[in-house]
């Protein structure tokens, strides 16, 4: 059977290399026993064919578990040649093991193994075992594809359940055959097949790799997790046991809260105490991920805050949330994702959730929270939370809402240059950088830089190497839509090109921008995560006894994703030029990403081009 399979491989090889595909998954099983709400067993099988280097990572191996959660129990492994000749055998021995994580503390330990095949194409096999005790909060997820360019055979999930246990289910983006029974001991038994999954290619400004791959969620319908009671009947429900995980935490030591009295006697209003707060936070706390025992789930206590200096997401918000109690200002406990904007909502699963954040719903005007980052303006909604989904845990149980964002009008990166130009070809430059909304993270950084970290960032900013930056200056405002403003002067020994009489100067000394590539068959939807308006406000002198001899067209060009116009005055000897590109948030069908296309290639045209002007 294996020499058959391999000579129906070989026989595919060139539909497979025309068609992009870098790798094979032959066989994807997984295998559930769900025998209590505390106890299960997974066996696991890959069969994975890579057909040249391109493909390599998707045939590496990586096992993650969680010490006194989980363990992986039997390995084995293989690697054959085309033609089915065994290269090696992979024992659990070979596999590399580690508890290293950037986290402080961490309760995870994972197993590595990296493929290194003598020649390709090569197949890989990989069996294991994993045992899970002490809580079952979540059932595996089947995603058999898991990257781009990458085809699938077979593809299997089988869970049965003990008698009296129930889960849930619900597939995405795929078609699969499933099939509902009741096992021999008569719990429920699900089988999903998703088989010959063609290969999906990656493309730019394409949604997420959760809103094309196949895959599905599977989830307890109640579950226990470190003695903690919990169901996913509804997001109240979840919201509820999530609550539950709280209770008593939120005990301050009594010095700080005489701290808290001291430093809040002469507030006015609540939101000058919950700046009180963030900035005890920022002077006093450290973010450090904790993911002990119960940590992945359960806040540390306040006092334990206190004590040690640092905290997660989870410990910062609920220590937040403690001294906020205990000033009278109502808030509440938050989770969100900061990797997807949309969580689905008609599937309770916490899963979903990878992060926490604080809510302070003020008479007229909520705040959202980040603990993890209390240097933020108040109330700032920052790229990775602004527009998502999150629920709100309150004792009344949880609440889905979505997070509010900026307009793209309000996110804006605004470049004014002013450069006068010597008869030589060199140039004095001046430059102020102003950015805005969530484009203010993009520049807040800035003083935090070293002074030669600053010069080299301006620098690229200007696109000029070799320019001697000096006279910077850093500004930052804080208040509604927050924004921060860098400036500096510049001195460049050639920024015209000199061609006899003539010189040739660049229309805009600022980083260009590189096209997009074509998309004649294109198969997703265009995604713009954030909407954004880009400005550059161009000044050029030229040296007495200079004119122009040639000037840029004024462009405008407009779809329903962007636009972008362009416009180019003389007045004497000064040259102006002024250009905006503006990219609406949104999720677009396919056909308009040709549109999109003429946009930046008409922004690449304009930054590439020169104004000819000559010595008269």
């Amino acid at each position: 059977m294996k020499k058959v399979l391999l000579s129906l491989l070989l026989l595919i090889l060139p539909l497979i290399a025309a068609a992009q595909v870098y790798s094979v998954v032959e066989e994807y099983v997984t295998d559930v026993k769900y025998i209590s709400k505390t106890e299960m067993v997974c066996k696991e099988r890959r069969v994975i064919t890579v057909l040249d280097k391109r493909g390599l990572s998707a045939a590496n191996l990586h096992i993650s578990l969680n010490k006194g959660y989980s363990a992986l129990g039997r390995f084995s492994g293989s690697m054959t040649d085309s033609q089915g000749t065994l290269l090696r055998k992979i024992k659990k021995s070979d596999l590399e093991y580690t508890e290293y994580s950037e986290m402080l503390a961490d309760d995870a330990c994972s197993y590595f193994y990296t493929c290194e095949p003598p020649h390709y194409p090569f197949t890989v096999t990989y069996e294991w075992e994993e045992k899970h005790s002490n809580g079952i909060a979540w059932l595996p997820a089947f995603v058999p594809q898991g990257s781009s360019n990458q085809q699938v055979h077979k593809a299997r999930y089988h869970i049965e359940a003990s008698p009296g246990l129930d889960f849930r289910y619900k597939l995405f983006n795929a078609s699969a055959n499933v099939v509902e029974s009741i096992g021999d001991k008569g719990g429920r038994v699900l089988a999903i097949c998703m088989d010959s999954l063609p290969a999906l290619h990656a493309e730019p400004l394409s949604p997420s790799s959760y809103e094309i791959l196949p895959h599905a969620y599977i989830a307890p319908a109640t579950f226990v997790f470190g003695g903690y009671n919990g169901s996913y009947e509804s997001w109240a429900a979840y919201g509820s046991w999530l609550f539950s995980l709280m209770e008593g935490r939120g005990v301050l030591p009594q010095n700080v809260v005489a701290e808290l009295r001291q430093k809040t006697v002469s507030c006015s209003t609540q939101r000058e105490k919950v700046q009180v707060v963030c900035d005890i936070l920022a002077a006093t706390t450290r973010y450090v991920s904790i993911q002990l025992g119960m940590g992945g789930m359960q806040p540390a206590p306040a006092a334990e805050v206190c004590r040690t200096g640092y905290g997660d997401c989870k410990a910062l918000v609920n220590y937040a949330r403690a001294m906020l109690e205990e000033l009278g200002v109502e808030s509440n406990y938050v989770v969100i994702n900061t990797d997807r904007e949309n969580i689905t909502r008609d599937f309770v699963n916490g899963s979903q959730f990878n992060h926490a954040i604080l809510q302070v719903p003020l008479d007229g005007d909520t705040l959202w929270v980040e603990c993890t980052n209390p240097t933020l303006p108040l109330g700032y909604l920052h790229d990775g939370i602004a527009g998502h989904d999150a629920l709100v845990v309150t004792a009344m149980g949880g609440k889905l809402c979505r997070l509010p964002s900026y307009a793209h009008s309000q996110n804006v990166l605004q470049n004014n240059v002013a450069i006068s130009l010597a008869n030589d070809g060199s140039a004095t430059v001046g430059m102020q950088r102003e950015c805005s909304g969530v484009k203010y993270e993009g520049l807040r950084f800035f003083s935090k830089l070293t002074k030669v970290e600053q010069r080299d960032y301006l620098r690229s900013c200007l696109n000029m190497p070799n320019a001697e930056v000096t006279a910077i200056s850093y500004n930052e405002n804080r208040e509604g839509v927050p924004s921060c403003v860098v400036t500096c002067l510049a001195t460049v020994a050639r920024y015209a090109t000199k061609s006899g009489n003539r010189f040739f100067v660049s229309l805009n000394p600022l980083k260009g921008v590189s096209q997009l590539p074509a998309g004649d068959d294109r198969r997703t939807d265009v995604v713009i995560k954030s909407g954004a308006v880009y400005v550059d406000n161009v000044e050029i002198v030229l040296p007495d006894g200079f004119m122009v001899e040639s000037l840029l067209q004024p462009v405008n060009i407009s779809s329903s994703i962007a636009s972008f116009e362009v416009d180019a005055v003389q007045e004497g000897n000064v040259i102006r030029i002024s250009q905006k590109l503006s990219f609406n948030k949104g999720r677009y069908s396919k056909e308009l990403y040709a549109e999109l296309r003429s946009v930046v290639k008409a922004l690449y045209d304009v930054s590439a081009s020169k104004v000819v002007v000559r010595k008269q």
